[in-house]
């Protein structure tokens, strides 16, 4: 589970997908102020109160892949592939590096392919953008 500064930044301004979150045991966080700590929610009493604290859920590879449910498993698979190789071909071009970015985990490529897919949004100089 990527428990990164980078990966915590990017799900800290992806409002789209915090607003989904309902709090559930075993969702990874991190205090908003904090890039020191994550924690993993181990119960199911206070959930309510999580999502009115300054909490950043960090979404995991599967809770991501769980947001293109409209998806075949198979159908999935293939145009995440292709994302992934539309990304290469686009950014090594232009920057060699962008490709390689999101190379560090699965949850941070899983996490720009959803925003792209779902919300048409990039991220850019870190930042989502349109």
């Amino acid at each position: 589970m990527d428990n990164s500064k980078k990966y915590i930044e990017m799900c800290e301004k992806v409002v789209e997908i915090q607003r989904l979150w309902k709090p559930r045991a075993g969702d990874v966080c991190s205090p908003r102020f904090s890039n020191d700590a994550t924690w993993i929610v181990r119960f199911n009493t206070g959930f309510s109160e999580l999502k009115e604290k300054d909490i950043i859920w960090l979404p995991r590879q599967d809770q991501l892949q769980q947001m293109t449910k409209d998806l075949s498993p198979l159908l999935k698979l293939e145009t995440f592939l292709d994302f992934c190789f539309r990304i290469y071909d686009k950014y090594s071009i232009q920057r060699n590096d962008y490709a390689n970015e999101f190379s560090e985990s699965m949850e941070q490529l899983w996490l720009i392919f959803v925003m792209e897919e779902k919300y048409k949004k990039v991220w850019a100089e870190e930042d989502w953008r349109e």
